[in-house]
């Protein structure tokens, strides 16, 4: 017999469905008091009800919301964050909007801290070499005789800062004159000065004029010239810098240099030093590669031992194209 509610096939004689629970008694009585044709009562079959909601696993269902774990993985994977929003943009827009926001995101910041980076690492290296730098002269000196201050002086006498215009550079004690191309911008001088720190023990007052003027001599670095290419790819800064110990030499000078590049968090690849011709001067040159954040950066660091100075050239180049473009602004100074 069957369940006169749900249908389903109970065993003879039951008062109760075993499915819905549902009396029988009704239906046992109508069947008795019917003829003795074998008849059974089945009721026409009822589809299942409608889930009024998708479930997981549901074909069609999606849980279509922005996901904040993805899109911190796409702002910092640029790539996958691409990848996400191709796979996800028809079935879950929103998810996959989020993504491709992300790594838009991304790949922005990651190109304006490439040419950060590029600018300012050797900014930075040189910075920390002259603490390493002054560090190591103290400690030496209080093991040595230090030089009288009048000798000192005298030595300083000998270094004067070149002069700077929009499109070119040019110094006596650099010997070197550099002529910008028309794809390079020259730094201004308050942009050149802020990198520089200046006391006020470097700083006297004209008595011509009663302006507050500097004294280069007094500072230990002394960045000359900086110059970069418009389209990112290189730049050329040119820096004086006064020694701890006036007896240290070009290659002693690149063993300090290298010792805090190799304290960077960054993997750095150095080739062979070697000589340079910049016009009729020859510097010693340390070309590297370095690898931080996902970015390759080339440098050359080139020395010259001037006096109680070190002469620095540092250049920053996409390609050895750049490097020699960048090099062949140099010239000498009639």
């Amino acid at each position: 017999m069957y369940c006169p509610k749900c249908g389903a096939q109970i065993q003879d004689g039951s008062t109760e469905c075993s499915v819905c629970h549902e009396s029988t008694e009704s239906a046992q009585g109508t069947a008795a008091g019917s003829d003795n044709s074998q008849q059974h009562y089945q009721p026409a079959y009822q589809t299942p009800p409608a889930y009024s909601q998708a479930y997981p696993g549901q074909p069609g269902f999606e849980n279509d919301k922005s996901s904040v774990g993805f899109n911190i993985l796409s702002f910092f994977v640029p790539l996958v964050g691409l990848i996400l929003f191709l796979t996800w943009k028809d079935k879950t827009p929103k998810k996959a909007k989020g993504c491709g926001i992300g790594a838009l995101v991304g790949f922005i910041v990651g190109v304006v801290l490439s040419v950060m980076i590029a600018v300012v690492v050797p900014l930075a290296v040189l910075s920390s070499y002259d603490d390493y730098n002054s560090q190591t002269g103290e400690q030496i000196y209080s093991q040595q005789n230090q030089l009288d201050s009048s000798e000192a002086e005298d030595a300083d006498d000998t270094y004067a800062i070149g002069t700077r215009t929009d499109t070119t550079w040019e110094s006596k004690w650099f010997e070197l004159k550099y002529t910008l191309p028309d794809n390079m911008v020259m730094a201004t001088d308050d942009e050149i000065n802020n990198m520089m720190e200046i006391g006020a023990d470097a700083l006297y007052k004209d008595s011509a004029t009663g302006q507050q003027l500097i004294d280069y001599s007094k500072i230990t670095v002394v960045y000359e010239m900086m110059a970069l290419r418009s389209d990112s790819t290189g730049n050329v800064i040119v820096m004086a810098e006064k020694l701890a110990l006036s007896g240290m030499t070009e290659q002693q000078y690149i063993t300090a240099l290298k010792q805090q590049l190799d304290q960077a968090q960054a993997e750095i690849i150095y080739q062979d030093l070697k000589r340079c011709e910049v016009a009729d001067s020859t510097f010693y040159e340390l070309p590297y590669t370095m690898m931080t954040n996902g970015t390759t950066i080339r440098q050359s660091m080139l020395v010259k031992k001037e006096d109680d100075r070190m002469a620095v050239i540092a250049l920053t180049y996409a390609n050895d194209t750049v490097r020699s473009e960048l090099l062949a602004g140099f010239s000498e100074l009639n």
